[in-house]
Order: structure tokens, then sequence, then C-alpha cells
């Protein structure tokens, strides 16, 4: 396989607020996509969300926090992304209120023509249930929404 993508976390120094008072403090962790070619992982780098610290990605789940650099703006964004893709794509996306990683997860999928592969939009957890839907490309450059559901606890 020439080209691959894949979502995947990395975990950043920052702790949300939820977590400070704990003894054992939890590092937030943020969703990346990064690309192997020729089964070579590409470096890129990414923002944290929570406290806008730049990581390079170096490989999966594994980053390094580059401490000069606070913000960068040549770092991708959703509005830079939206503009190549299709509109009806782009308008779903915004209304799931995708993220960055799943933004660039659609757009390598376009441009490597990946067909089938199913991408979560949304996902909810209602009375025992697992409620979402997820977006894939098909063969004639078309696009389908999948809504999907399953029983998440064993009822008796």
């Amino acid at each position: 396989m020439p080209v691959q993508g894949q979502k995947h976390s990395v975990k950043c120094r920052c702790i949300l607020p939820q977590f400070r008072q704990r003894k054992d403090p939890v590092f937030h962790e943020f969703v990346v996509f990064s690309e192997i070619h020729d089964e070579i992982f590409v470096e890129s780098f990414s923002q944290c969300n929570n406290c806008g610290i730049v990581h390079r990605i170096y490989d999966f789940c594994k980053s390094e926090i580059i401490s000069s650099k606070e913000n960068m703006k040549t770092l991708p964004r959703i509005s830079d992304i939206e503009i190549s893709l299709p509109i009806d794509v782009s308008s779903v996306l915004k209304s799931s209120n995708a993220d960055l990683a799943t933004y660039q997860e659609i757009n390598f999928i376009i441009n490597n023509r990946i067909c089938g592969k199913k991408i979560l939009l949304e996902k909810e957890i209602v009375d025992g249930y697992v409620v979402g839907k997820f977006i894939s490309l098909l063969e004639n450059d078309r696009f389908r929404i999948e809504p999907f559901s399953y029983q998440n606890e064993i009822k008796k």
C-alpha cells in the first residue's frame, strides 16, 4: 500500500480544568490525522486544541512539543481544507461540528479516491444504545451518510 492515512491521539502536557485537582493528573489528549507514504510515517505539526501549544507528530500516538512555538499560522485550519471539499460534504461536516482531523481525513479520502471507508461523523449514547452516523465516499464521487445504532449494554 503506497498511501494510507489514520486518525490517532497524541498526549499534551496540559491538563483539562476538571482534572486539575486530582493527585494523579490526567494529561489532555487530542486527535490528529497522519499519513503514511510507502510505509514511511509522514511527520507533521499540530496544535493542541486545549492549550494551543504546537506538537511535532513523528509517529502514531507520539509527539514532541515544540517549545519555541506557541502558535503557527502555517498549520492547516478547517477553513483551508473546506475550500477544496465538495459543498455538500463541507456542509455535513460543519453541521456535525467535525474537528480538524476529520476534515483532514475526508480530504485525504477524496484526494486518494478511497471508496467505502467509513468516517465517524457523530455518536451519542441514548438509553443504553449507541446511535450515530458515518460518511463514506462511493465509486461515482458521491457520498453516503449511514446511520447506525447498537445496544451498548446487556439488558436482562
